[in-house]
């Protein structure tokens, strides 16, 4: 078994039949290229019986000029020359033959098991069934064509399905969040305790007086970091309030200091304020003197 390293991911139309892309089921020395070594593209025959690939006689020629020795390096190989028709020349035998060779189908590893003559195999590929293609609601998913039908309307993320609860359209990936995030009409139950069948608004309602809903002590934003349902809140409340006058204590020293901090710096303000203040009048002052003595000094002149 010979292989060219197919790739199923470029199964369909757009798969390049070349034969580095196929595998083959079983592949004869005589089919490979003297030059590469890889099975023969477009065969050409030289005129000591070694064969070449187009493309490799063309490489052969840039490499060494208008003449070249056979790469089969032989004893009796011919120094072959560019342009020469019987130096160097098709062979239509080998061709015909090798399209008669058995390759696997392309799609192999998506499932299909067919086996077809070289000649053949574009044909088939374009409509196997297990033609590896994009999905074309753009999931990103590659599926087998002969599946992608029940992927499209069953499967895809991306497929547009319709709320159950309000009739909107949305994407299938994004249903479950709809529900639980923004469609209004779904039912919930509270998570606290287990009342159920509310609309969303109605469940935002019920937080406010659920008696089983988590809550965080009123002094929270002072730094209390107990949490509990709206009766154990009531009895950290009576348990608690040495620490809360702590707790009180130390946020009113903070707030007196940043307090007294401000009206430092207001002070600071209000300082430079006057300086200011004061060397505006004194440039206006100076300018006030300067005016008089260019009008005595004009005067004096008259």
């Amino acid at each position: 078994m010979a292989t060219g390293g197919s790739s199923p991911s470029d199964g369909g139309s757009s798969l390049s039949l070349f034969p580095e892309r196929l595998e083959f089921v079983n592949m004869d020395a005589r089919y490979k290229c003297v030059k590469c070594n890889n099975v023969l593209r477009r065969p050409l025959q030289t005129s000591c019986g070694h064969r070449m690939c187009d493309i490799c006689v063309d490489e052969l020629f840039a490499e060494h000029g208008d003449t070249a020795d056979c790469p089969g390096r032989e004893e009796d190989c011919d120094q072959l020359r560019k342009n020469d028709p019987k130096s160097i020349f098709k062979d239509a035998c080998v061709r015909r033959e090798m399209g008669q060779l058995k390759v696997f189908c392309p799609n192999k590893n998506t499932g299909c098991a067919g086996v077809y003559k070289w000649k053949d195999i574009k044909k088939h590929v374009e409509s196997c069934e297990y033609r590896p293609l994009l999905c074309p609601l753009g999931c990103g998913h590659v599926i087998a064509q002969k599946e992608l039908e029940h992927h499209e309307k069953e499967q895809c993320p991306k497929r547009p399905v319709t709320c159950p609860s309000c009739g909107t359209n949305v994407l299938s990936g994004d249903l479950q969040e709809h529900l639980e995030e923004l469609c209004l009409e779904a039912l919930h139950s509270c998570p606290h305790c287990g009342s159920g069948n509310m609309k969303r608004l109605q469940l935002e309602e019920h937080y406010k007086t659920c008696s089983k809903m988590p809550r965080r002590c009123p002094l929270y934003r002072q730094g209390c970091e107990f949490t509990g349902t709206k009766v154990r809140i009531r009895k950290h409340e009576h348990a608690a309030i040495k620490e809360h006058i702590t707790i009180v204590s130390r946020a009113l020293s903070t707030h007196d200091f940043s307090v007294e901090h401000f009206d430092k710096e207001c002070q600071k303000v209000n300082i430079e304020i006057q300086k200011t203040a004061e060397r505006l009048n004194k440039l206006s002052s100076d300018n006030t003197v300067g005016n008089l003595e260019d009008k005595i000094k004009k005067s004096e002149v008259r």
